[in-house]
């Protein structure tokens, strides 16, 4: 299994936009995530190497978001 960090495949100001949602409106984190990513997604793809899903990301970023305020 490949691990990766959220800075191999997003950028500063993406990241940044994804933790305000998650701070703001966690509610709604999935789908306001996964409409951040989806413009993104060929650019990501180009970074990790393979074809991504946006919606699989964005779940995935909001483990690493929830893993990271809870400890």
């Amino acid at each position: 299994m490949k691990t990766m960090t959220l800075p191999d495949f997003l950028d500063d100001a993406q990241i940044a936009a994804l933790q305000k949602i998650w701070e703001t409106d966690r509610n709604h984190f999935h789908s306001r995530a996964v409409a951040l990513l989806e413009p993104a997604m060929p650019e990501i793809d180009r970074k990790l190497g393979q074809e991504n899903d946006a919606g699989f990301l964005a779940y995935a970023i909001e483990y690493v978001f929830g893993e990271a305020s809870s400890g």
